[in-house]
């Protein structure tokens, strides 16, 4: 069977966005790895391991680029989602903690060892602060300094971070919109008294909108039968 031109386009798939390298679609994602500017798109299946990722990039974001919690928007589409985590940041950053605070001097850092073939925070902090070392370091009573100082300034990093966690953007969606129009209130023209609906709120208005949809639809379509 001859196809015609047009039926043919037709058939054609869809082109991918213009900033989507589809030659990355089949490559597996290293947060550890993963540069920390432009646009990432990650599709993943249930459990395989999304927030994990999601929360080596915040921690990244904070220790490489110096960024502070509340710069960093984190959005998510459940309440128990958002609470999940932020539960895994703190227990992230207590982590990074305990890690600094296991390695009291050079001696001791430089002894560290991890498996090659598989990341983890301890394998990356560790690494972190030896590309940091090799820049700064000339001699080995330099080099010591060095290290006392920078275990010193990502124990601050991290500290800050923990304090001002409950006030970083880790929200759904419409928490996120909502708590954003409350501090443009006046921008946006809205009520600073408004909310975002509960469970229950939410359940009514989208049962009293469809019923009005139903009803406008159908008394249409009956008045073009008569």
């Amino acid at each position: 069977m001859k196809l015609s031109q047009k039926q043919s386009h037709l058939e054609e798939p869809a082109k991918s966005p213009s900033w989507l390298d589809t030659k990355l679609a089949t490559k597996a994602f290293n947060p550890y790895e993963a540069k920390l500017h432009g646009k990432v798109l990650v599709e993943a299946g249930a459990g395989s391991g999304k927030t994990y990722s999601l929360i080596t990039l915040f921690l990244r974001l904070l220790l490489e680029k110096k960024c502070k919690s509340t710069e960093i928007i984190v959005v998510t589409y459940t309440n128990a989602a958002a609470a999940e985590i932020r539960s895994r940041l703190l227990h992230s950053m207590l982590e990074l903690r305990r890690l600094l605070e296991f390695w009291p001097n050079l001696k001791v850092f430089r002894k560290a060892s991890f498996s090659e073939n598989k990341p983890s925070l301890a394998k990356y902090l560790h690494s972190f602060i030896e590309k940091k070392l090799t820049t700064k370091a000339v001699t080995e009573t330099n080099e010591a300094l060095s290290f006392a100082k920078l275990k010193q300034d990502t124990l601050e990093t991290i500290n800050k971070a923990e304090t001002s966690l409950p006030q970083a953007y880790i929200q759904t969606f419409h928490g996120f919109t909502n708590k954003l129009l409350g501090h443009l209130a006046f921008e946006a023209q809205r009520s600073f008294t408004k909310r975002s609906l509960n469970a229950s709120e939410n359940k009514r208005l989208l049962g009293k909108t469809v019923k009005e949809y139903l009803q406008k639809t159908f008394v249409c379509q009956q008045d073009l039968e008569t």
